[in-house]
């Protein structure tokens, strides 16, 4: 393994220690997992959200709290209330029967960072990067200790 590679892995194992702290957060950041179709199509099942804490929520925010029953919900705010929030699933045609307060919010999604219907959309586009990148740098290597050996 060259000089490099190792300084480039050390860095990387030391970024990956100091980001996460002992709540799994990194960088302040939670991520969850979606389940459920309460939220379609804007959050389809299985999308990985990024989500933050923050001290208020507004409309439209789309927040994941805990409800009465210990579940995580992840649905959109409708209306702020004086202590509470009334929430409700973009593909639902109810609102939500439990209004979470700040301290029941985990945080609100940030970013969707793997949307399951692009996933799809390209998986096999992905699937041959996965297949492709690895023969290319495994040729670039072999260029280059072919290079170095001639000099």
């Amino acid at each position: 393994m060259s000089f490099i590679t190792c300084i480039f892995l050390f860095l990387l194992v030391c970024i990956g220690f100091f980001a996460f702290n002992k709540d799994g957060n990194f960088l302040g950041f939670t991520i969850y997992t979606a389940g459920g179709t309460s939220m379609s199509p804007t959050i389809e099942n299985g999308d990985i959200l990024l989500v933050r804490k923050d001290p208020e929520y507004k409309e439209n925010d789309i927040i994941i709290y805990t409800n009465d029953e210990g579940m995580s919900i992840c649905h959109r705010v409708i209306q702020k209330k004086t202590a509470s929030y009334v929430t409700k699933g973009d593909n639902n045609n109810f609102i939500d029967g439990y209004d979470p307060t700040v301290d029941d919010i985990n945080g609100k999604m940030v970013f969707n960072v793997i949307n399951v219907k692009t996933l799809n959309k390209y998986k096999y586009w992905l699937m041959s990067l996965v297949v492709i990148i690895p023969i290319i740098l495994y040729i670039i290597n072999r260029c280059l200790n072919v290079r170095s050996d001639n000099n």
